[in-house]
């Protein structure tokens, strides 16, 4: 029995994406040498916030399709849906630094706070 548990985290979601596409391919590739090519991929799959999201993204289109075969595509379709280009968060923000320093020593850097809310780079 094989289970996938795929925990929250927002961008850990996107991760988890390319993560479940390199997954998909060595699990199809060892039960095809060891003859069990007709095998689900996972008999169970469960999930907490973002990854309750991509488990229902993966389990719609077994449902759907009656295959794994091209779920790790939909899942990477799906964040490429949800992906933007990141802004240019110094041009946002030219006296963040400046305040971030004199001001709060506990403010988080402009880089931080690009880091922490974007999911994709441009």
């Amino acid at each position: 029995m094989r289970a996938l548990v795929l925990q929250g985290g927002g961008s850990v979601g996107a991760f988890q994406a390319g993560a479940f596409k390199a997954l998909y391919e060595k699990i199809t590739r060892e039960d095809k040498e060891n003859g069990n090519e007709g095998r689900p991929l996972f008999d169970i799959i469960a999930g907490t916030s973002i990854g309750a999201i991509n488990a229902a993204v993966l389990v719609s289109h077994v449902a759907e399709n009656k295959t794994w075969k091209g779920s790790s595509e939909k899942l990477i379709e799906f964040w490429k849906y949800l992906s933007c280009p990141t802004p240019d968060i110094t041009k946002m923000s030219a006296n963040w630094k400046k305040e971030h320093d004199k001001n709060n020593p506990n403010a988080a850097s402009a880089e931080a706070a690009r880091r922490y809310y974007s999911i994709k780079n441009s």
